[in-house]
């Protein structure tokens, strides 16, 4: 029987969300089986921009194309990136300080199903990646940057909520072997002990002095001693949850918790902060690192 190498460009165009799952897996299937009593083996390459055809799970299958300007004088080059299940697995036992042969490539694949979301897989298409730990982090970043007149999506970069900074360096060594930069912000939650470890395996992946509960903005990572809610209200006073609560009224949202979780309602509280001689220095500072480092 015959093999067969079938490309498809763009799978996804015309196809309602759903469809693009249900397609994705149909290929996936028949990559791994290809067509009994038809074709002995299959191999199935498609280009997307669609995050529904790629998988964290699965990023081993995964090329970046990208272009490159190496030399003023001549035309951009196409480069390619990937990376192995090994090569991710060998990274974090490095970052873990384990031995050797701790982490498979399989185990990897294990671990990395805690990150499965269309938020990560959007990642794969960024120019940067912005990791945080929930999504009122990631309203609260992109809320600022709006307020500084920065639109993040609109210059290539996604905001990703990981789910816990325990989840980080997993999120960050992938997207960095794939050659697209990684920017990390977490909160060290002092005086809490049980996340002292976390707190410093990322600070062994950025090369950093380890400490118990960082706090620090580089161009790499943020990281605050409590968490990033406390750093803002403690630099804007009461201003902040009375923002907030008026912002909330405003758009009819129930509770505070909720408008938390809205990058509207941050935009809101920085503008007003501005309007009346009141900022975050330090959400400043992040969203100008952030910015800096967009390739």
């Amino acid at each position: 029987m015959p093999n067969l190498i079938l490309g498809i460009e763009e799978p996804e165009l015309y196809q309602h969300p759903d469809r693009q799952r249900h397609l994705s897996k149909v290929l996936a299937k028949l990559a791994q089986e290809g067509v009994q009593g038809v074709l002995e083996e299959m191999q199935v390459i498609f280009s997307t921009h669609s995050p529904l055809f790629v998988d964290l799970e699965q990023f081993e299958k995964i090329r970046v194309f990208k272009k490159t300007k190496e030399d003023e004088n001549l035309p951009k080059q196409t480069k390619i990136s990937y990376t192995t299940l090994a090569t991710v697995a060998e990274m974090l036992e490095k970052i873990n300080n384990r031995p050797k042969g701790s982490y498979t490539g399989e185990a990897l694949r294990a671990r990395l199903r805690a990150l499965l979301s269309p938020w990560v897989n959007e990642g794969f298409f960024a120019r940067l990646v912005t990791l945080v730990e929930g999504i009122k982090d990631r309203a609260a970043i992109l809320g600022a940057a709006a307020a500084m007149g920065h639109d993040l999506e609109s210059q290539g970069v996604a905001v990703i909520p990981c789910g816990s900074k325990s989840f980080l360096d997993r999120a960050i060594t992938v997207f960095s072997s794939l050659g697209i930069p990684a920017y990390a912000i977490w909160d060290s939650d002092h005086p809490k002990t049980d996340g002292i470890g976390v707190n410093r395996c990322l600070l062994r992946l950025f090369n950093e002095t380890e400490e118990d509960w960082p706090e620090k903005i580089s161009d790499r990572f943020a990281s605050f001693k409590q968490d990033l809610k406390q750093k803002v209200t403690e630099e804007m006073g009461d201003f902040f949850g009375t923002a907030l609560h008026t912002c909330c009224a405003n758009f009819e949202i129930d509770r505070s918790e909720y408008g938390e979780e809205n990058p509207a309602v941050y935009q809101y509280i920085f503008e007003e902060a501005k309007k009346q001689g009141k900022s975050s220095p330090t959400m400043e500072k992040i969203i100008s690192q952030i910015v800096s480092q967009i390739p």
